[in-house]
């Protein structure tokens, strides 16, 4: 199974995390990859992780932007 999407408002100045749910869960925690697409941030050095990866979804998490600045990402899970 594969899910991916898009992930908006995601703070580019690990300040915090974004929530992405999955549906339908998948089965087992599945890999994930995720990349900028867009930012609102001049560093031109951020950062993307799926992290706390389970079988219901994961958070996102970003470094290296300025502060109070947001990215959009995009993400894929494939299981």
């Amino acid at each position: 199974m594969i899910q991916s999407g898009i992930q908006t408002g995601v703070p580019a100045d690990g300040s915090g995390t974004s929530p992405v749910s999955f549906s339908p869960t998948f089965s087992s925690a599945p890999p994930v990859v995720c990349t900028v697409t867009s930012s609102s941030s001049t560093s031109s050095a951020i950062s993307v992780q799926a992290i706390d990866v389970t079988t219901s979804g994961f958070s996102i998490y970003c470094t290296g932007g300025q502060p109070s600045t947001t990215v959009s990402v995009n993400w894929i899970a494939n299981l």
